[in-house]
């Protein structure tokens, strides 16, 4: 049953709109198509507490607490039969086994008052079991390692140099202190109590930096700690002086005017002003630009922390709203083609991606090829809990022996042993220096040309020979270094033309805007190219033609 807001102002018809005009039509109204209490009223976020923390589905039921204890009672026995060393109280960062992490404990103060902390070993082994929502008992919510379907993030393209982080800021703890930086010392100040402690994981604080080893470890369980935590907070930064109340306004405001629409709108003031949203040089669309514009969404990283991430919230400043809002609002920009607005003239270039299931290692890769990533390995370390990768399994590793080339040449060969997808994998392959293998795409480079099998919604690829559905014949070495692929020779290359930038046929003064095309024809044309071909007795002018027109007369 849908409701309408009372505050709600009509819109103008479109002069187009046949009920423009007619009597007792005040203007357009719109209805949610969902339940407006279940989605509007939504629990702040909140840290975890010495209390604990609520499960995905509010608090632990009895089944939940007698799923707890059992496991409690059996990492008790586990304990006693294999002791583990006592820890030395001088040691800041005590040794970890298996599927165990590190939480900080943020001790209560005011909020500019000096941190004072303290590390704890907890295990992320166990999960809740999977139950039904009571109030939709046909929609059944797990208890481990899940994906957020329907998942939307936003990933801007700009190259940003920041620099090394600079560790200027200091967390003390009773065997030590760690730096960090200023970043995250500010998040620290909003989420901490003036009352009690609060328990967080954060990737900066948890890893002992210098061991290499746990630190590879700890990346491999991203996964779990993503999806087992009881909410996640993305944080953005301080608002800077640009307000993100106001971004977050406008992008709901703008989300409750089109949600109902799936054309694109006319980008114009009048239009904005029917639709009664900030004018296009209004001050409001300057703070959702300079929240887009902020580092986390160019990261590859926080890709997969959006995905797997059962409640997730976005804060900036002081402003926080849920992720499940955020990708509603942004979804819409999608859809009406304001995000193509707000990213004109590259100031600020921003790709809308979408990953609603797990996918294949490839399709991962080329969604995410424009994020950036401070170590180019991170470009497939990062989106390994968004792939299957089951038949090769990646482990990352931060060593300085193995380089990128050998992650990328691994996730290649994981994905011709896991599918046929061969063609899409080549396709990627977009580099203009010598690279060894050749067939392996440099995934931390941004494509130099466009493929046209990735340009639209589908991965349908252009092929003149037909559709290989038994797939490409091809022959990995020993080595899985080299590829070889079955083919036939065609034709034989004997000149090349120009590079078009703009290839485009025009009907209106071809001579003037089709001019690209001249330096082709040319080719096409000229004496050498008179012989015949064979098989068909056609010229080379005619075959080039035929091309261009895909086989039309």
């Amino acid at each position: 049953m849908g409701f309408v807001d009372p505050n709600y102002r009509p819109v103008s018809h479109l002069d187009s709109c046949e009920y423009k005009g007619v009597e007792g039509v005040e203007g357009a109204k719109f209805f949610c198509s969902f339940n407006g209490e279940f989605f509007n009223e939504r629990p702040d976020f909140e840290p975890a507490t010495i209390d604990g923390g609520s499960n995905n589905l509010g608090d632990p039921d009895e089944a939940d607490n007698a799923a707890f204890q059992s496991f409690i009672a059996g990492k008790e026995l586990r304990a006693k039969k294999e002791p583990r060393p006592h820890p030395e109280s001088n040691v800041l960062y005590q040794p970890l086994i298996d599927h165990e992490i590190r939480v900080l404990e943020l001790k209560p103060a005011a909020f500019d008052a000096s941190f004072q902390a303290g590390l704890h070993v907890v295990n992320i082994d166990f999960a809740y079991p999977e139950r039904l929502e009571p109030a939709y008992p046909w929609v059944k919510l797990p208890g481990g390692t899940s994906f957020r379907r329907h998942e939307t993030v936003l990933v801007h393209g700009i190259e940003q140099h920041l620099g090394p982080p600079v560790f200027d800021q200091q967390v003390d703890f009773e065997a030590g202190s760690i730096r960090t930086t200023s970043g995250l010392a500010s998040a620290l100040r909003y989420l901490r109590s003036s009352t009690q402690s609060v328990f967080l994981w954060i990737d900066q604080v948890y890893i002992n930096q210098s061991d290499l080893k746990e630190k590879d470890a700890q990346i491999s369980l991203m996964n779990l700690i993503y999806t087992r935590a009881t909410n996640t907070l993305i944080w953005l930064g301080d608002d800077d002086g640009a307000d993100a109340y106001i971004a977050f306004q406008t992008l709901r405001l703008v989300h409750d005017r089109l949600q109902l629409s799936d054309t694109k709108m006319t980008i114009s003031a009048l239009e904005f002003q029917r639709l009664h949203i900030p004018a296009p040089n209004d001050v409001s669309w300057w703070a959702v630009r300079q929240l887009f514009g902020r580092h986390w969404f160019s990261r590859t990283w926080t890709i997969r922390e959006a995905c797997l991430s059962r409640k997730l919230y976005v804060q900036c400043g002081k402003a926080v709203v849920p992720w499940d809002d955020l990708s509603a609002w942004c979804m819409t920009l999608e859809v009406s083609g304001l995000l193509v607005w707000l990213a004109a003239n590259d100031v600020l270039p921003i790709a809308f991606i979408s990953l609603n299931e797990r996918t294949s290692l490839v399709e991962a890769l080329v969604k995410t090829r424009h994020a950036a990533a401070t170590e180019p390995k991170d470009k497939v370390y990062g989106v390994l809990g968004l792939a299957n990768s089951d038949l090769m399994p990646i482990l990352p590793d931060s060593s300085k022996e193995i380089t990128s080339r050998h992650v990328y040449h691994k996730a290649c060969v994981a994905e011709l042993l896991g599918s046929s997808r061969l063609i899409p994998l080549l396709k990627c392959v977009d580099h203009d220096t010598p690279l060894r293998p050749s067939w392996v795409p440099a995934w931390s480079s941004p494509r130099v040309t466009a493929a046209l099998g990735y340009l639209t919604a589908t991965w349908g690829v252009y092929m003149t020979g037909g559709d290989p559905s038994g797939g490409v014949s091809r022959v990995l070495s020993d080595d899985r270094k080299r590829l070889t692929l079955c083919g036939k020779i065609f034709d034989t290359v004997s000149s090349t033309g120009e590079v078009s930038i703009d290839p485009s046929l025009y009907i209106e003064e071809p001579s003037l805007l089709s001019n690209p095309w001249a330096n082709y024809v040319y080719i096409a044309d000229n004496p050498r190219s008179k012989t015949l071909y064979s098989t068909t007795n056609e010229s080379v002018y005619h075959a080039f033609w035929q091309t261009v027109m895909a086989g039309r007369e």
